[in-house]
């Protein structure tokens, strides 16, 4: 052993006991210390969640229908806890009837089936998943809005008539407006023009169906939308092309695609492929990386902000946000906001934003995948990736638009304490907590898809 070798031995070791003292001596304060935090921990929680409740906001993520579409739906309770909370009820061990599943035959859904029979066939599910995050949405929603203080067997029908009474015009602004502060909402419901309430509704492209075309027959229902034949992937591609520039002429903020495995683009390859699809056979990954190359080239050249579903869903591997990584490469121009965090896999996500300048972070539907890991996430978000490419709340749902309420009271609950935590160990200011809050939740949406 050399002498180097020793000298870098013994700085290690002496750092070890020293920085093990250091640790000793913080894991194991005074009682006075103790409770100084803790005041200091509460006061600094208390000091934000009262910022957070009148700071207006932008909603980076929903699918809520225009406002007349909820208010000719037959609502219900079950209304509140038929998305992802059906889908944890599933899990719980709630059987599904044949042909149904959460997009289609929705028994949560289906008011031509008595509430009573829904419930008592929902209720012994929901209730295994009432400690979880998914349920606390739709349980703050009813506390807050409708004045149910207790989810049991027997408050259906209680719950049912508020929420009918109140399904009413001006349902979004008061809701979304009045009690979230949301400026406007980032959605995803199948429309670009005909918003409604406009003010509150900002539309963003889906592409996915351009790009993968999961359905066999979306082409032909392009041609008899558009009287135009696609025999072969240059019409195809043009007609594509057409979607695009009109959905950003018509206020489309930005479009919307899915991680997933994208080789290379070939032309020729997915000419062949194209053919094959309109034979009936599926699109390859080929045709789809082509398509995609398509749409993140025409981003690139409008600047043009393109969203992208990462991880939870179904087999999330498929998912992975790492998966990202040679798109994000081969297009340094395009801008991507990374929706989820790429829930399970966060840390991969923080290190694709903390790696790439194109890269941003959403953090729509985390909070109630998981109030926790969001929590812990946020604090390894702070030591990792810079401020200003934060998206900071979105609520995800569809019908429910008070579960939106009831998420957003969970991110601000999520946020206060999480930097609450941050400030009681001096690594943080209130101030500058509020200027990072003050960003993620407003400025950085706002600046990063034109909303002024």
């Amino acid at each position: 052993m050399n002498s180097t070798e020793c000298s870098r031995r013994g700085f290690m070791r002496n750092a070890a006991i020293m920085s093990g003292a250091g640790l000793g001596a913080a894991a194991t304060p005074k009682n006075s210390q103790t409770r100084g935090r803790t005041l200091s921990m509460k006061k600094a929680r208390e000091s934000l969640g009262e910022f957070l409740a009148g700071l207006e906001i932008i909603d980076c993520h929903e699918h809520l229908p225009i406002e007349p579409d909820r208010l000719a739906r037959s609502v219900d309770i079950l209304t509140l806890f038929s998305l992802y909370e059906y889908v944890d009820a599933t899990s719980a061990g709630y059987r599904p009837r044949p042909g149904e599943n959460l997009f289609a035959n929705n028994l949560f859904l289906d008011t031509s089936v008595p509430i009573k029979e829904r419930w008592e066939k929902a209720w012994p599910h929901l209730s295994h998943i009432q400690y979880g995050s998914y349920f606390r949405a739709p349980k703050i929603a009813l506390r807050d809005i409708y004045g149910i203080e207790t989810i049991d067997a027997a408050i259906y029908q209680d719950a049912t008539e508020r929420i009918q009474a109140n399904n009413t015009p001006g349902l979004y602004m008061r809701i979304l407006r009045e009690r979230c502060r949301i400026k406007t909402c980032l959605v995803q419901n199948g429309k670009i023009q005909g918003q409604v309430p406009r003010e509150l509704l900002t539309p963003v492209f889906v592409s996915m169906p351009w790009c993968q075309l999961p359905d066999p027959n979306f082409v032909r229902s392009i041609e008899a939308q558009r009287g135009t034949a696609l025999p072969d992937l240059d019409t195809y591609i043009a007609c594509f092309a057409r979607e695009l520039e009109d959905a950003r002429a018509q206020g489309a903020a930005g479009c919307k695609i899915a991680a997933g495995f994208y080789p290379d683009p070939d032309r020729s390859a997915a000419a062949r492929s194209y053919q094959d699809y309109l034979g009936g056979k599926a699109a390859d990954p080929v045709l789809q990386a082509t398509l995609l190359d398509v749409l993140l080239t025409k981003a690139a050249e409008w600047d043009w902000p393109v969203a992208v579903h990462s991880g939870v869903w179904g087999d999330f591997r498929l998912m992975e946000p790492k998966l990202l990584i040679n798109l994000i490469m081969k297009h340094p121009e395009t801008r991507f906001d990374i929706y989820h965090l790429g829930m399970p896999f966060v840390r991969e996500c923080l290190f694709i934003a903390k790696n790439f300048p194109n890269a941003c972070l959403n953090l729509c539907w985390c909070y109630v995948v998981s109030q926790e890991m969001t929590r812990q996430t946020i604090n390894e978000i702070l030591d990792t990736v810079p401020v200003n490419k934060i998206h900071g709340f979105g609520g995800d749902y569809i019908w429910a638009v008070e579960n939106v309420y009831g998420h957003l009271v969970m991110a601000r609950e999520t946020l206060a304490d999480a930097f609450a935590e941050r400030i009681s160990r001096g690594q943080l200011n209130l101030d500058d907590a509020k200027h990072i809050l003050r960003l993620w939740l407003h400025d950085n949406p706002a600046r990063f898809y034109g909303l002024g």
